[in-house]
């Protein structure tokens, strides 16, 4: 394959840390590039060079052969590259076809009037030659996570790129919405472009790329052939550390040997949920696997009283409870952890401040909050997650994405809660913070929590819960107890299978 981007000794520098250092790689005409190492690496450093966003302190850029100055996103355009990233870039308010021609809608105008009939009809093309099937008059507002990235990639394509970047895509998509995205990604290999993908799954950078470029603290620790290793030797690359170490041993409980906490009977919610029935014994770790949309969410929402229940019933220790909001919620015990990080912490304020808030009232006296109290409380719980600041008065904002995480467990875990609803709680992570909240999850259903949650990765699926729950639209369709004990290529396999429907 003929090399059409080259990197030579590309280095960035940021107060107190360098981000890149003397970085030399090249991609290939036709070839699917992963780059993949832990959050601080650099990865996103060299995607934003490579887009023209940033400006590197030192080295060359060159494509086909002749040194190219990328300066700017229009001119990384003009060079033929086009990128996706994680957040979305859509108009909520705007329609698909809109979305996808937004700031040319110029060339649709006659008179100064926009013919929406040609703006439609171009948009249909688009989509078409992608093989995607989604209404271009839906407002993107609409759309689902999956259905938002494919017209981000339907914005990017339609400039033809030579180069295709795509950082996290598939961060917020299920095993559906991923198969999609990787058939429309091998398509454009095929037609000769090139791929550098960007992705924490690394089951799905197996799945889709023809090579992995590792990168640690800024530098290149090797460029391979992904055929010519494994998911524990990429591990070992980026890490320093074998992949079965990366989740914690189970230790099989079952519902039988330990005291069930938790019950749902015949819960329903309107339009998502049917006729829930589920039991969690103490310290159990319970997945909810199945296609996003489905209903996994809204189960951990109905529990925890954000969405309303039309019907059914929930127990703690075989006494019916009335949960229906969060407060009453946290009076039962009930914690709520998800991976929107921006919704769970204020960001501007410490780490001190974020974690103490939800368990104020148990530290005051007579109105007054007991200072020495939260100090002890909250030094001893952050101690306990390991979380990596300066200080307890760091703001949150300045964290890692993993030590946020960490802050929304310690946050929960001083309101003393017996069960744990988890929404991809390590969602968005590198694989060692990732790693980290595999950890605290199995050490706290070994100090007795109980713990559901949902997940989205099948790695994860396979190798952390105790049981797998498959939900398929809004009912359990199927369980799968003994996980460990299972093949796990025949296991994936079943539960994909549960996931559309077929059982």
């Amino acid at each position: 394959m003929s090399e059409i981007l080259k990197i030579e000794g590309i280095s960035k520098f940021f107060p107190g840390v360098q981000a890149l250092n003397k970085v030399n790689t090249s991609f290939s005409k036709g070839e699917i590039s992963a780059i993949v190492g832990e959050n601080g690496a650099g990865k996103s450093t060299l995607v934003f060079i490579l887009m023209g966003a940033l400006k590197p302190d030192e080295g060359k850029c060159f494509i086909k052969g002749n040194e190219v100055n990328i300066i700017g996103v229009h001119k990384a355009k003009e060079y033929g590259i086009g990128a996706v990233f994680q957040e979305p870039n859509l108009i909520k308010y705007m329609s698909v076809a809109e979305n996808i021609f937004l700031g040319e809608q110029g060339k649709f105008k006659h008179r100064g009037i926009l013919s929406y009939s040609k703006l439609f009809k171009a948009a249909e093309e688009i989509l078409n030659d992608l093989k995607i099937e989604i209404d271009i008059r839906q407002l993107a507002g609409f759309l689902s996570p999956a259905q938002r990235k494919l017209i981000e990639l339907a914005k990017m394509m339609r400039h033809n790129p030579k180069i295709i970047i795509l950082d996290e895509i598939t961060a917020a998509l299920d095993y559906e919405g991923v198969a999609k995205v990787f058939e429309i990604i091998r398509n454009k290999r095929d037609e000769g472009k090139t791929v550098i993908f960007i992705s924490h799954r690394l089951r799905e950078v197996f799945d889709i790329a023809d090579t992995a470029l590792v990168l640690k603290e800024g530098k290149v620790v090797q460029k391979l052939e992904l055929k010519d290793t494994t998911e524990e030797g990429l591990v070992n690359l980026m890490m320093g550390k074998k992949l079965s170490k990366v989740f914690p041993k189970r230790i099989s409980v079952g519902r039988k040997e330990k005291k069930v906490i938790f019950s749902i009977r015949n819960l329903t919610t309107k339009g998502k949920l049917k006729n829930i029935n589920l039991d969690i014994a103490k310290g159990e770790i319970v997945a909810l696997a199945g296609l996003r949309g489905h209903g996994q969410s809204e189960l951990l929402k109905a529990v925890f009283g954000l969405v309303p229940k039309n019907s059914g019933k929930i127990f703690i220790n075989n006494k019916e409870v009335i949960v229906n909001n969060p407060v009453k919620a946290k009076m039962e015990k009930i914690a709520f952890i998800s991976n929107r990080r921006e919704d769970e912490l204020c960001f501007t304020h410490s780490i001190r401040r974020n974690i103490a808030l939800p368990s104020l009232g148990k530290r005051q006296r007579a109105g007054f909050i007991i200072q020495s109290k939260e100090k002890k409380e909250v030094s001893d719980i952050s101690s306990k997650m390991n979380i990596k600041a300066p200080s307890l008065a760091t703001e949150v904002g300045n964290l890692s994405g993993g030590n946020k995480q960490k802050v929304v467990f310690s946050k929960w875990l001083l309101t003393q809660p017996d069960l744990l609803l988890c929404d991809d709680p390590a969602g968005g992570l590198d694989t060692g913070a990732k790693s980290e909240v595999y950890h605290i999850l199995r050490r706290l259903a070994n100090e007795g929590k109980s713990i559901l949650l949902v997940l989205s990765d099948m790695v994860e699926i396979l190798n952390l819960p105790d049981r797998v729950v498959v939900i398929s639209e809004g009912k359990i369709v199927k369980e799968f107890s003994n996980i460990g004990s299972e093949d796990s290529k025949m296991l994936e396999k079943k539960i994909l299978k549960a996931s559309a429907g077929v059982t």
